[in-house]
């Protein structure tokens, strides 16, 4: 192989890696009870489509060769003869723990509000300022995985992206699309963007980088002191629970962490640590209960 060919070689890696998307999405789609005529043109077209749409650029950031990691399952509920589906997302965004082989959830949603139509042919382009059902919503939760990402990594780093997950999210409600309405209880894509962006809940993102930058990222070099940050953090959850027990960021942090955290603090010094999280997250009180007779 001549030193050209290589060069030329090394050159197309090079350009891909730093044109390649932020996202690593792992996808997965189940047709459940989808007619069959449905289910042909679905099985090649929209899988396909969907993993390219996702494989875009969203940010003008150098990323290297890193990626963030997302597995997204797509479950159709039903469709119509013209071409209408309903659908439920589920998501799943990590990232890797410093000095270590192992990742942290960072997001859990389970999303069953999604209406979108997808007429054989139909390309997917990107255009955040017009809504579409199909593509308005993955642009919604690719901006906000980019944004709870960065959150972990610098305090309030996800800011601008949150911004734009949120403008997004206003146009969808503006427009009518189903799920897109400011729900009182329960999950809510507008709610949950906004409460983010509220001033009332800086003292959350601040905790959540608390949580993952000196807690987990920490414990390989400095266990105590990991240790003790995640305390402070989760000191921080428990103040805002208190404030406002319907808190929806801090409610979908410990639906995505209370496993990890159980287990974190298994050789925490205070084994009175778990009841005290029983209290912040009674829905997994009895995971707490466990971990402390461990």
């Amino acid at each position: 192989m001549t030193k050209k060919i290589i060069s030329l070689i090394v050159s197309l890696i090079f350009s891909l890696s730093l044109y390649a998307g932020e996202l690593d999405f792992r996808l997965s789609v189940e047709f459940g009870n989808i007619p069959t005529s449905h289910r042909e043109i679905l099985e090649t077209d929209f899988q396909n489509k969907v993993s390219e749409y996702l494989s875009r650029r969203w940010t003008d950031i150098d990323f290297g060769n890193e990626q963030i990691p997302v597995e997204l399952r797509i479950f159709f509920l039903n469709a119509t003869p013209d071409y209408r589906y309903s659908a439920q997302l589920v998501l799943v965004s990590s990232r890797p723990i410093y000095n270590s082989d192992r990742n942290t959830a960072i997001i859990r949603i389970s999303d069953e509000g999604w209406d979108f139509s997808l007429p054989p042919g139909k390309p997917l382009l990107f255009d955040e300022y017009s809504y579409d059902g199909l593509t308005t919503l993955l642009d919604f939760y690719a901006y906000l995985i980019i944004g709870l990402d960065f959150d972990s990594y610098e305090p309030l780093g996800g800011t601008p992206f949150f911004e734009r997950a949120a403008n997004i999210a206003r146009l969808a409600q503006r427009s009518g699309g189903r799920g897109w309405e400011r729900a009182s209880t329960g999950y809510s894509r507008l709610g949950f963007v906004e409460d983010l962006l509220s001033s009332r809940n800086q003292k959350f993102r601040e905790a959540v980088f608390h949580y993952h930058y000196n807690g987990l990222d920490l414990l390989t070099v400095d266990r105590s002191r990991g240790l003790e940050s995640i305390i402070e953090a989760i000191d921080i959850f428990a103040e805002l629970r208190s404030d406002d027990p319907r808190n929806l960021p801090v409610r979908l942090f410990f639906d995505s962490k209370h496993s990890e955290i159980a287990e974190v603090l298994l050789d925490y010094r205070d084994r009175s640590v778990y009841d005290r999280l029983g209290s912040i997250d009674p829905a997994h009180r009895t995971v707490y209960d466990e971990y402390r007779m461990k």
